[in-house]
C-alpha cells in the first residue's frame, strides 16, 4: 500500500471516536495514513473547538470549521464571529463542512444563510470549503457562483451527485471527494470516471457509513474506498492512493502544515 495517504473527511470528534481517538491515529498511521482531516462542523457549535484542539494534539490530524446544514440555525452573527478566531488557526485547512441537505429539517432560508456565511468566511481567510450538498446540488452551484467561492474553491464530500452536477462543481474549481457512500451508489461507475483522477479525493467519512468490518478503522476503510474506485476506473488501487492523497495534500497545503502544539488550546 501507498504510504502518506490522507484521509479528507472525518468526524474524530465524534463521542464513539473521541474516546480512542489516539489509539485510532495510531492505527491509522501504522496503515499508511499519514494526514487526518477532521471536520469540526456538527453537535451544534461543539465540534468546531474540539476539532481544533485535536490538531493541536496530534502531529496527523489537521481540522476544519463550520456549520454543517443540519446545525443552520446557529449560524448567528455571534457564532460566525467564533468561527472566524478558529478559522485563523494555522493547524486549520479549510472551512466546513458546509452547503445545503434539503432532505432535513432545518428551514432551507437559515440553510442559505449559513451558507453564504460560509463561503465569505472561507474567502476573507483563504482557506478552501468543504461542500455538503444532498438534494440540492443545483442550488449549492448557484450560490457558490453568487458568492465567487472559486476564489477559494474546495471538495464537494462525499459526492453521489449526477454527472453533471459533478462536472459543474469541477468547473468551479471544487474537487470531486468519494466516501463508503459511493459503494452503494447506482450510478457509482459514471460519476467516478466523469472525475479526472489528478482531481478526486477519497475519505472515510467516519465514523458515519462505514462498511461492514471497518468501524473505527480509517487504515482499513480508505483502501476499500480506494478499491472501488479503481475498480470503477480501471486503474490501480495504489495508483489511486497516491494520487488522491497528493491531490489532498495540494488542496489543503498539508505539506505547509506547522507543528501541533501538543497541548489542547482550549
Amino acid at each position: 500500500m501507498a504510504a502518506d495517504l490522507v484521509d479528507t473527511h472525518c468526524h474524530l470528534d465524534a463521542p464513539e471516536l473521541l474516546e480512542d481517538a489516539d489509539d485510532l491515529v495510531e492505527r491509522a498511521r501504522g496503515a499508511g495514513i499519514r494526514w487526518i482531516i477532521t471536520i469540526g462542523a456538527g453537535r451544534g457549535t461543539d465540534s468546531a473547538p474540539a476539532a481544533v484542539a485535536l490538531a493541536h494534539t496530534h502531529e496527523e490530524i489537521a481540522a476544519c470549521v463550520g456549520i454543517h446544514p443540519n446545525d443552520a440555525e446557529c449560524a448567528t452573527e455571534t457564532v460566525m464571529t467564533t468561527l472566524a478566531a478558529l478559522s485563523e488557526d494555522p493547524r486549520v485547512v479549510g472551512i466546513g463542512e458546509t452547503g445545503l441537505d434539503y432532505r432535513h429539517a432545518p428551514p432551507p432560508d437559515a440553510q442559505r444563510l449559513a451558507f453564504r456565511r460560509s463561503i465569505q468566511l472561507a474567502r476573507h481567510v483563504r482557506k478552501p470549503l468543504v461542500i455538503h450538498t444532498r438534494a440540492a446540488a443545483a442550488e449549492t452551484l448557484a450560490i457558490l457562483r453568487q458568492e465567487q467561492a472559486e476564489d477559494v474553491g474546495g471538495v464537494v464530500h462525499s459526492c453521489t451527485d449526477d454527472v453533471a452536477s459533478a462536472k459543474a462543481f469541477l468547473d468551479r474549481n471544487f474537487d470531486i471527494s468519494f466516501s463508503p457512500l459511493l459503494l452503494g451508489y447506482e450510478h457509482a461507475r459514471d460519476l467516478a470516471r466523469c472525475v479526472p483522477l489528478d482531481r478526486m479525493l477519497i475519505e472515510t467519512s467516519a465514523p458515519y457509513h462505514q462498511p461492514a468490518g471497518t468501524k473505527h478503522d480509517l487504515g482499513t476503510c480508505l483502501p476499500l474506498v480506494a478499491q472501488h474506485v479503481a475498480d470503477l476506473i480501471g486503474a490501480s488501487v495504489e495508483d489511486v492512493l497516491a494520487r488522491t492523497s497528493a491531490n489532498a495534500v495540494r488542496r489543503f497545503g498539508l505539506d505547509e502544515l506547522p507543528e501541533a502544539s501538543r497541548r489542547s488550546v482550549f
